[in-house]
C-alpha cells in the first residue's frame, strides 16, 4: 500500500517488483484465477448459480482493480477492504448451487 515505506525499510515487495505493470499483472492473475475456477466448476458439474457467483465476483474485482490508483495508499486500502465481499459472493454461489442441486435431485436439505 505504501511503496515509499517499502523502499525506506528495504522490503522487496511485489509492488516494487512489478512497478508500472502492477495493474496488468494483477488483472492477468485475477482473470486466470476466475478462469480456472470456472473450468473446475465445469469439470465438477456445477450449475448456473455457481457460474453467476463467479461472474459477479470477477466483474466486481476487475472493475475495482481497473479504477484503483496504485500510487494512492487510500485507493489500495479501499481495494483491499473490498476483497472479503468477493469471497462472500463466491461462497454464496457455491451454497446456492449446492442447494439448487439437492432440490433438483430430490435430496432433502
Amino acid at each position: 500500500m505504501d511503496k515509499s515505506d517499502d523502499v525506506k525499510i528495504g522490503i522487496r515487495s511485489s509492488a516494487l517488483l512489478c512497478g508500472q505493470y502492477t495493474i496488468p499483472v494483477c488483472f492477468s492473475t485475477a482473470v486466470a484465477f476466475f478462469g480456472l475456477l470456472s473450468y473446475g466448476g465445469y469439470l465438477n458439474g456445477h450449475s448456473y448459480p455457481f457460474f453467476a457467483g463467479v461472474l459477479l465476483a470477477a466483474g466486481l474485482l476487475l472493475s475495482k482493480l481497473l479504477r484503483t490508483d496504485i500510487d494512492r495508499p487510500a485507493d489500495c486500502r479501499d481495494f483491499f477492504l473490498q476483497t472479503p465481499l468477493i469471497g462472500q459472493i463466491l461462497v454464496g454461489g457455491f451454497v446456492a448451487d449446492a442447494i439448487i442441486g439437492r432440490i433438483s435431485s430430490g435430496i432433502a436439505l
